[in-house]
């Protein structure tokens, strides 16, 4: 019997993208939603293509850049994912702007809170921004070609 085990979870996800508009844009998952009180009723209220609005979260004691997604009356429904949180305060500083969050589609109260809300993020892709180039992203070999 395996007691007391954290596991990690894996994700996949891809990097932002370059529109042929030089946009960047990503599809994430809201995060979080069952540990904010509230969250889950809010999520009721939420529509395909309402607009989130980004809450700096300073205080944040896992990520001190963490990043709330609130939903048209301003109640916090989670977060933004922590992978995507510099990229989005990197593309905040290089516009002078907020990204813009959209809700893309709202999952079934079946599905997972961590799966229920999915929006897209987008932003003014800056001349000679390049996404994830910190040493987290690098990958941990060579690839080879």
């Amino acid at each position: 019997m395996i007691e007391n085990i954290d596991l990690d979870r894996i994700e996949v996800f891809a990097a932002p993208r370059r529109t042929s508009g030089d946009e960047a844009s990503s599809l994430i998952f809201v995060r979080g939603i069952r540990h904010l009180p509230g969250a889950l009723d809010a999520v009721n209220e939420i529509r395909t293509g309402d607009r989130l609005t980004l809450i700096d979260e300073p205080d944040n004691q896992v990520n001190g850049h963490a990043m709330l997604l609130a939903g048209p009356h301003e109640v916090p429904i989670g977060w933004v994912p922590g992978y995507l949180v510099d990229h989005l305060h990197d593309l905040r500083d290089l516009n002078n702007a907020d990204p813009v969050v959209m809700v893309e589609h709202i999952n079934g109260v079946d599905v997972a809170p961590h799966m229920r809300v999915l929006c897209r993020l987008t932003a003014r892709w800056p001349a000679g921004y390049e996404p994830f180039d910190a040493i987290d992203f690098q990958p941990a070999v060579p690839l080879s070609a």
